[in-house]
């Protein structure tokens, strides 16, 4: 009947009609003949058509926000595989000889004070490599978004440049045959109307990957 509402018995959890005069009192279930209360529905405000329509658009700012997708820098090392081994066998060289320099043994002629201090001009020498190495990679940064291919320069004083997804008209990456072995490359981007290729990043692992997404998302 259009009067009654549906409830579900407590007890045996069969729904059956029961008449709007006897809400909120004792109703007993016709199936198990085991009375319960027969609670009034509660209501609860609803939102205006305006507040409803922010939150779709919100909901769609949110999806269109711009995502980080990859953010990588050039690979430590591995683009100057040469130098970082000959250095590495001048660090150990130098720690080599001040050990021997303080245990009084003599080396190429030399020995105690002398060795201890070509020790460690070789060892100044291989952390000044290093660290010169170190702080390239830290001063520059590719950063792939779901709209955006950044790329961030400098340490103290940074500078930024970027190219829409969109806007990529040309890609290359170039490796030769030492950086496909050790997964790193050249990556260029260039926008529609420009000549020249506006983004630039040497030495930056899995460069093939990363253009696989800039294209994902043009």
């Amino acid at each position: 009947m259009a009067n009654d509402l549906n409830y579900e018995c407590p007890h045996c959890q069969k729904v059956s009609p029961v008449s709007r005069a006897t809400v909120d009192e004792m109703v007993e279930c016709p199936q198990c003949h085991q009375q319960f209360q027969a609670k009034a529905p509660i209501g609860r405000p609803v939102g205006s058509a305006v507040t409803q329509n922010t939150g779709r658009r919100k909901i769609a700012l949110e999806f269109d926000a711009d995502e980080t997708l990859r953010s990588v820098h050039p690979v430590f090392l591995r683009n100057h595989i040469v130098q970082t081994v000959l250095f590495c066998f001048v660090a150990v060289a130098g720690l080599t000889g001040m050990i021997l320099g303080l245990s009084g043994k003599v080396l190429l002629g030399q020995q105690g004070f002398a060795l201890i201090v070509s020790g460690i001009v070789m060892l100044v020498f291989a952390f000044g490599y290093f660290l010169y190495r170190w702080l390239q990679v830290i001063s520059t940064r590719l950063i792939v978004t779901t709209q955006r291919t950044i790329v961030e320069t400098g340490i103290i004083s940074m500078s930024t440049n970027e190219v829409q997804h969109d806007d990529v008209r040309n890609m290359k990456s170039e490796r030769n045959v030492l950086e496909r072995l050790f997964n790193y490359g050249d990556i260029a981007l260039s926008s529609s109307g420009q000549d020249d290729m506006e983004i630039v990043v040497h030495d930056v692992p899995d460069p093939e990957g990363i253009i696989e997404i800039i294209r994902q998302y043009q």
